[in-house]
């Protein structure tokens, strides 16, 4: 066995352990013996014997002649190791309680192809049956390819407690949107413009803790983001827009 290597992964630098090791072969010695033994400048072994005896692993006696060093019985390494493991199963609950505080670490997911984006679409429909809100900024000029996606959207929505936010560029295609959704007369599902010169080539939706950015200019795909911290923040933006924009 290499105890001057099990001696550095307890715990001891590699001069540690070296000084150490020479002090149980030496037994009570001096400074300048121990230099000699472990081949390290006096200087340097100063140093070192003050670390290990602030570890409780060497002790001194003085004599007339010198001050002598010997090194503690290493059974205390095991004492120390009990002890430190004590100490940390004491603190333990102390710990758990910061790394639950820790924020979240968000979740990022790529949904690929046509399929996965109306399944992402079926998701938010879903997700209104809890009566809770969702929002939804930027363009729907790709339902123009898919009326039946566009269709199943508006029939969910007839629900009176669905509550849904629309935030869409003031163009003659969500115009025509806006007065079908209408039609439904579910005050809940509330759609304001921004100015046509402020342009969107995605859709974007926010609920609960997802932040979803869709993709549906070449290729079909959709960025998930689940955080609250991040879906909150996205939020804050949608509300700035909103407290801005015309019905």
């Amino acid at each position: 066995m290499d105890v001057e290597r099990e001696l550095i992964n307890y715990g001891f630098d590699e001069k540690e352990a070296k000084v150490y090791l020479a002090l149980m072969q030496l037994g009570k010695d001096s400074a300048f013996n121990i230099a000699r033994r472990t081949e390290l400048k006096r200087s340097t072994v100063y140093v070192v014997l003050e670390h290990l005896i602030a570890k409780g692993m060497v002790g001194t006696e003085k004599t007339r002649k010198a001050l002598l060093y010997f090194a503690a019985h290493p059974k205390k390494l095991l004492t120390q190791l009990e002890n430190k493991k004590k100490n940390l199963e004491e603190s333990m609950p102390s710990i758990m309680a910061l790394y639950n505080a820790m924020p979240e670490k968000p979740s990022i997911q790529i949904y690929d192809g046509l399929n996965a984006l109306k399944e992402l679409y079926i998701d938010s429909v879903d997700y209104l049956k809890s009566h809770k809100e969702v929002v939804y900024f930027g363009s729907m000029k790709h339902f123009e390819r898919f009326p039946e996606l566009l269709d199943t959207w508006l029939k969910a929505t007839k629900n009176k407690g669905y509550h849904v936010r629309e935030l869409f560029p003031d163009d003659k295609f969500h115009r025509e949107y806006a007065t079908r959704a209408k039609k439904n007369a579910n005050p809940n599902h509330q759609i304001r413009f921004i100015t046509k010169d402020f342009s969107f080539l995605n859709d974007n939706s926010i609920y609960g803790n997802k932040l979803i950015i869709y993709s549906t200019q070449k290729e079909f795909f959709a960025l998930v983001i689940e955080s609250g911290a991040i879906a909150k923040s996205y939020l804050s933006m949608f509300e700035l827009a909103w407290s801005v924009s015309k019905k």
